[in-house]
């Protein structure tokens, strides 16, 4: 069966003017290279908040209007310089974000979509707010999320897994992101273990001691075909347990940081049916915590892949 990539013939990126879109277009240059696709970038205008609308008249109104429209242009303008020669289209929506970049993403035939962030401590993304929480429960390609510094080759990718179809998926990717250096992966996977149990009667310590070796088994057992079509050493299992101390996100960014990870490439889980209104509580916190870029799997992506 052939290994699930990531493939792309327009790559979607979407700005706000913040003093760090600049880092969030050549993270979007560098990805689209990497895919050999062609470049589009977007900026939306959000509506002028009511409160606003009813003080001022419409002449300065639109006077406002013009003036965001006409900074939005200028603005890609310098965007598409950035990009050195790849095929690059441009457009200003107006409406609400999430509503126009999905829009857009349908209307591009995007592979892949691209937003930006503010770094660890902010979940602040394109127009701020929770429009990146948004977009990854409701996206349905792919979604990076670029570290707010320039791109650097990637070398090193952490990929968190539950062990099952879609972790195989998030791996698979992640190796293909790595595709023509010598870097490696590791695969994480996280366990917490019982710290008190007032209605178990054995030895809790013992029981532990069974769940991690059972943990382990399993991760080496995940991993063991990666090894052995990759080479050995390309992949490596990490078991992280707790006693329910750590959260999850948090020791998987301090896994990243450690390990000097240029990205961090997971599978969404825990989403309902009913349209993606929720996403597991994990991812959404990661993107507040994310000491490098962040590649998101979205659910129904991940089974067109099998």
């Amino acid at each position: 069966m052939a290994r699930a990539t990531l493939t792309a013939t327009t790559v979607l990126v979407a700005v706000d003017w913040n003093d760090r879109w600049e880092y969030t277009v050549r993270h979007g240059v560098a990805q689209a290279r990497a895919l050999g696709a062609k470049l589009h970038i977007i900026h939306v205008c959000e509506p002028m908040h009511w409160l606003l609308r009813r003080v001022m008249d419409s002449e300065s109104i639109e006077e406002q209007r013009t003036h965001r429209r006409a900074l939005s242009e200028e603005n890609l303008e310098r965007a598409v310089a950035l990009a050195d020669g790849l095929h690059v289209t441009t457009e200003t929506r107006e409406g609400k974000p999430t509503v126009q970049v999905l829009e857009a993403v349908t209307a591009t035939a995007a592979g892949l979509l691209v937003l930006g962030t503010d770094g660890p401590r902010d979940a602040a993304s394109i127009l701020l707010g929770g429009t990146t929480e948004r977009l990854l429960r409701l996206s349905p390609i792919p979604v990076y999320i670029a570290w707010p510094g320039p791109p650097a080759p990637i070398k090193h990718v952490i990929v968190p897994t539950g062990l099952g179809p879609s972790g195989t998926t998030a791996v698979e990717v992640g190796l293909g992101c790595l595709e023509g250096t010598e870097g490696t992966l590791t695969a994480l996977h996280m366990v917490a273990l019982p710290s008190v149990m007032r209605a178990y009667s054995g030895n809790v310590l013992a029981l532990r001691a069974q769940i991690e070796t059972r943990a382990r088994a399993e991760l080496d057992a995940h991993v063991k075909t990666f090894r052995t079509t990759e080479g050995d050493g390309r992949v490596t299992a990490a078991l992280e347990t707790n006693l329910e101390t750590v959260p999850a996100e948090q020791s998987i960014a301090n896994r990243a940081r450690a390990e000097g990870a240029e990205l961090i490439c997971f599978a969404l889980g825990g989403r309902r049916l009913d349209h993606g209104l929720i996403i597991g509580s994990v991812s959404q916190r990661l993107i507040r915590v994310l000491p490098c870029s962040l590649l998101a799997l979205p659910d129904a992506w991940v089974s067109a892949q099998s």
